[in-house]
């Protein structure tokens, strides 16, 4: 089944939603999050969205789709923006947790975005590579092992296994 894609006037719904979460970063430094309000708020007056008759999807984006730390859902799996505990939104750091399941995008394509919103890429790629930003990873490589090996396995009971190798055993 192919993945759904959720557009509006040649424009992504995902990648309106991370070139209004990066301006509002680069307008705002000292902040570091987001309410969906002043995201939704930002994104009426950058006018990218002007077609969408309501802001639901992009409200949608904001806390699943588009949301590297959440699980999935039947939307994209993309990871271009963090949703924090209490529903803020900012962009995605190094350093963050993303959902095993999402490999999707990291970043708008610059030939999918109009071109007065290519420095703002070039400035969200080195915003999220600043020293600081890039803490180690270092749970990252467990992540990256989840479902591995799982066709060995097939339908083997984990308690038979392990007792069929303890037989023999003193």
């Amino acid at each position: 089944m192919p993945a759904l894609t959720y557009q509006k006037g040649g424009l992504k719904v995902a990648d309106e939603l991370f070139l209004i979460v990066a301006l509002l970063h680069r307008e705002l430094p000292n902040r570091d999050a987001f309410t969906i309000g002043e995201v939704l708020k930002r994104a009426a007056t950058e006018g990218l969205g002007a077609g969408r008759v309501d802001q639901r999807s992009l409200k949608l984006h904001a806390y699943q789709h588009a949301a590297a730390n959440e699980p999935p859902g039947k939307g994209g799996k993309y990871r271009l923006v963090y949703r924090e505990s209490d529903n803020r939104i900012r962009l995605l750091t190094a350093s963050d947790y993303v959902h095993p399941d999402r490999h999707q995008k990291f970043y708008p394509e610059p030939d999918e975005v109009p071109e007065k919103y290519h420095e703002l890429l070039e400035w969200a790629k080195q915003r999220r590579a600043e020293p600081g930003k890039q803490d180690a990873r270092w749970l990252q490589g467990l992540f990256e092992l989840r479902g591995l090996g799982k066709e060995m396995w097939g339908d083997a009971d984990p308690d038979q296994y392990v007792s069929g190798l303890r037989e023999g055993w003193e």
